[in-house]
């Protein structure tokens, strides 16, 4: 299981959180935790890093079902989503013990 302290980018800001990702042979599960919420995703990644997750995101207003797509690998990960006409992009790195966060 590898630890990434990763950032939520949304139109009305960035939000902190960490991500959970246990790597069974390119099968991806795990679990998300920002917005104060954790849940649950899984997905899968190939031998070159791309992935695609889905998931569910729990804001204050509403639970928003997601399937991001982007990559995963060399410590860091980078995933984007569609919701309605809005574009979310999740960016992180493996998180460090002692840092307190990446970001």
């Amino acid at each position: 299981m590898k630890d990434y302290d990763i950032l939520l980018k949304t139109p009305i800001g960035d939000k902190a959180g960490r991500m959970s990702v246990a790597d069974d042979h390119g099968r991806l599960e795990g679990e998300l935790e920002v917005l104060e919420h954790a849940t649950r995703f899984a997905g899968e990644r190939d031998e070159n890093g791309f992935c695609r997750v889905t998931g569910q995101l729990i804001t204050a207003l509403s639970t928003v079902p997601f399937e991001a797509t982007g990559y995963m690998g060399e410590g860091r990960l980078e995933l984007v989503f569609q919701h309605k006409r809005q574009s979310f992009q999740i960016v992180g790195r493996v998180s460090t013990p002692g840092e307190g966060g990446a970001f």
